[in-house]
């Protein structure tokens, strides 16, 4: 009989190591990384990563939270934890005191990064947001949702600009796809939208007023990407459909056209 409980209690306890080991190795950012790889960050479905302006932290959006690590140390500072369902997308404010992230849970959260608490929470989408960009000021920002399909229609979705200091809506602008990226001019009077299906179109919208002032419409797929250049109203928009497209965004026209095959 004690023998019998002996080796249990020893099976027991080598379970027990072996969960601990298993345990370390999924939480130590240093375990088996492949080569030329320094850390792994995160835990979850990683959605998006982004520096802070400074560079001293990496914020990582994941279907359990935002991890805020340290870049030399690589240690977790702090999880930022309050969405109900996965984070899509999130954004730094340029001075980096303020995080928003986007869910499909349809709400838009604004952190403290001093104190890494919730500020504020920002409704009003009908649909999962996608996209998310800050104001050169801090003072706007903008969010881009998906919408519904209908058919060959999408509906639903939307770009809403908000008064960062209140929280207060400004203007929604109507979009006529998935808004996957959102773009401010350096001058901050100017915004860009990135949209998928059905129009693959980029929209250029005036800040104050929320008119839409130019669309182009040359990608053949989803636009994943959209922003102003430093030269005088240059826009740059990349889609999957392997191309670069750099436009005059005031006339609409194209000035060059940057494929797969050239960036490899």
């Amino acid at each position: 009989m004690s023998k019998s409980l002996f080796s249990i209690l020893s099976i027991l306890f080598l379970l027990s190591i072996q969960h601990f080991q298993i345990t370390f190795a999924q939480d130590s950012p240093q375990f088996s990384l492949p080569e030329g790889a320094t850390a792994r960050l995160g835990k979850g479905s990683v959605r998006q990563v982004l520096y802070s302006p400074d560079g001293k932290h990496l914020a990582v959006a994941s279907t359990i939270g935002i991890w805020i690590y340290d870049v030399e140390t690589y240690k977790e500072i702090a999880l930022l934890a309050g969405h109900t369902k996965s984070i899509t997308c999130i954004a730094f404010s340029p001075d980096g005191n303020k995080l928003a992230s986007g869910s499909r849970d349809i709400t838009i959260q604004l952190w403290d990064m001093a104190t890494y608490k919730h500020k504020q929470t920002l409704t009003g989408h009908l649909h999962g947001i996608n996209s998310l960009a800050f104001s050169p000021d801090g003072n706007i920002l903008a969010s881009g949702s998906t919408g519904e399909r209908d058919g060959e229609q999408i509906f639903g979705a939307k770009i809403r600009l908000w008064d960062t200091p209140s929280g207060k809506h400004m203007h929604t602008l109507a979009a006529q796809g998935q808004v996957d990226s959102l773009a401010f001019s350096p001058d901050g009077k100017t915004i860009a939208s990135g949209e998928g299906w059905p129009k693959y179109a980029t929209r250029i919208y005036d800040v104050d007023t929320g008119i839409e002032l130019n669309s182009i419409a040359e990608h053949s797929d989803w636009i994943n990407s959209v922003t102003f250049g430093q030269e005088k109203n240059t826009l740059l928009s990349s889609s999957y459909d392997g191309s670069i497209r750099i436009w005059d965004y005031k006339s609409t026209k194209q000035t060059r056209v940057i494929s797969d095959t050239q960036l490899t």
